[in-house]
């Protein structure tokens, strides 16, 4: 197991992990707990007066984290001897291979766990849309990842059917770099269809995830999955996206994240673009893509097959002129 900056050996992990898996501590309330009482191990021996002096931390919180001591304790043991004979890795937010622009978010996660290879400027593009995508939908998810293959950008997405995995794939094609963030255990493969798919991507990218091993899928997995997309993305690419797609809920934290958005037009009466379709016409900060996009890659300008308009434009045109 490869250990992060600052991280001496498995018994610091341990502490890491064993906070981590309280139920009721999340990503947030981590970091307060760190930014007072400095480790993890602290946290964990902190008696119930330390912890109460904390902002947000009641009665309820203190006690907690001391009726969980010895079964977190336990259950970390458990993950970190399941990530060994799984060569599975573990960063923390005290790494230096975690993007500064992902610490700066108030709800980063404490702990990813990772299989593959972690490149230090994994802050990348996101590519998602819809599951059932168009041939129209595939030929424009080929070629902006092959785009950013070429380009030298990492490939961000979510190792779903349609949009993420033909991302991911046209990618490591065009041997460019792609991170696929998981919404179980990266130890688990879903959807199964994807058994090859993740295989290739743990050679040539990374497999990412907040859940450890053993974590199986669960709907309510999935939008927290979708945050980190957006979180480890400098900018979005909605492809096309149904009205309660999760490709949405990516855009909406990308939003919330300062994240500039890309979306993709589409025909008027299908259904997968109706959530992508509305992004453009409703968002003041989102970007009109013509044809492809033009990607801003460490402040040079690069043209990919088209242009791009504002839709603060879009929506000063004509009712009839802004029917995509």
């Amino acid at each position: 197991m490869q250990y992060d900056s600052g991280l001496k050996d498995d018994n610091e992990l341990l502490y890491w992990v064993a906070v981590n898996e309280i139920k009721g501590i999340g990503s947030i309330t981590f970091r307060k707990l760190l930014q007072k009482l400095k480790t993890p191990k602290h946290i964990l021996y902190a008696p119930a007066s330390a912890l109460k002096e904390i902002e947000d931390i009641g009665e309820k919180t203190a006690n907690l984290i001391i009726d969980s001591r010895r079964s977190s304790l336990e259950k970390a043991k458990r993950i970190i001897a399941d990530c060994q004979k799984k060569n599975i890795n573990v960063l923390t937010i005290k790494s230096k291979l975690y993007p500064y622009e992902v610490k700066q978010l108030k709800d980063a996660p404490v702990i990813l766990y990772y299989s593959g290879n972690i490149r230090k400027n994994i802050f990348g593009i996101g590519i998602v849309g819809s599951r059932r995508c168009s041939d129209y939908g595939k030929r424009v998810t080929k070629e902006a990842a092959e785009f950013l293959a070429e380009s030298g950008v990492a490939v961000i997405s979510g190792m779903a059917k349609g949009t993420d995995g033909y991302a991911h794939s046209a990618c490591i094609n065009a041997n460019g770099y792609t991170a696929a963030f998981l919404g179980s255990g990266i130890d688990i493969c879903y959807p199964i269809e994807h058994l090859k798919l993740m295989e290739k991507i743990k050679e040539t990218g990374v497999l990412i995830s907040e859940y450890a091993p053993g974590v199986k899928p669960q709907a309510t997995n999935f939008p927290k999955r979708n945050r980190l997309i957006a979180a480890f993305s400098k900018k979005l690419l909605v492809i096309e996206a149904g009205e309660n797609s999760g490709a949405l809920i990516t855009a909406s934290y990308a939003k919330k994240y300062g994240r500039q958005i890309y979306a993709v037009p589409n025909n008027i009466y299908d259904k997968q673009s109706i959530g992508s379709n509305k992004l453009i016409l409703d968002g003041d900060d989102i970007d009109l893509l013509e044809k492809l996009s033009i990607m801003e890659l460490d402040g040079e300008v690069k043209i990919c097959g088209g242009i791009v308009v504002n839709t603060s434009e879009v929506q000063n045109l004509p009712e009839t002129s802004r029917v995509i």
